[in-house]
């Protein structure tokens, strides 16, 4: 889900699909083409961003839900092991996480604030209803308990 979600998104925020940006044509218009073809590429990362972030949402829910029981099943049944494998894997995942946003900060940006919305989205939607928690523990897992 989420290769295809970035391939749409590179195919909608594509020169060919949505055309030149303002903000480029204004710097270009003015004379500064080497900004205005910086502008133009970031403009369309976080453009692809947004587009993939919520996706992301979506596809950790079903890996969720199927995770979770064999994490639990794993560490119950191996503490220790769990206990000193679990701070590597921690920090490897942020090592990936700071390497991601330092290779390309606006896609990051734009897939935060696409992840942000569609988390807003969700838990307004599901708010006082029985799916309510559900929505907002299988966004944010851990801070509701």
């Amino acid at each position: 889900m989420q290769t295809g979600a970035q391939n749409f998104g590179q195919k909608v925020f594509s020169r060919d699909v949505a055309g030149e940006s303002g903000g480029a044509a204004v710097l270009e218009a003015a004379g500064y083409d080497n900004l205005a073809a910086a502008y133009d590429r970031e403009i369309r990362n976080v453009g692809e961003g947004v587009v993939i972030g919520p996706a992301g949402l979506v596809a950790q829910v079903p890996q969720l839900a199927t995770e979770i029981p064999e994490t639990l099943g794993y560490t119950a049944h191996n503490p220790l092991e769990t206990a000193e494998k679990a701070p590597e894997a921690v920090a490897n995942r942020a090592v990936r996480a700071v390497e991601q946003a330092r290779q390309n900060p606006a896609k990051t940006a734009g897939m935060l604030l696409g992840s942000a919305a569609a988390s807003g989205g969700v838990f307004r939607a599901t708010q006082g209803t029985k799916l309510g928690a559900a929505a907002r523990y299988s966004l944010q897992p851990g801070r509701n308990s």
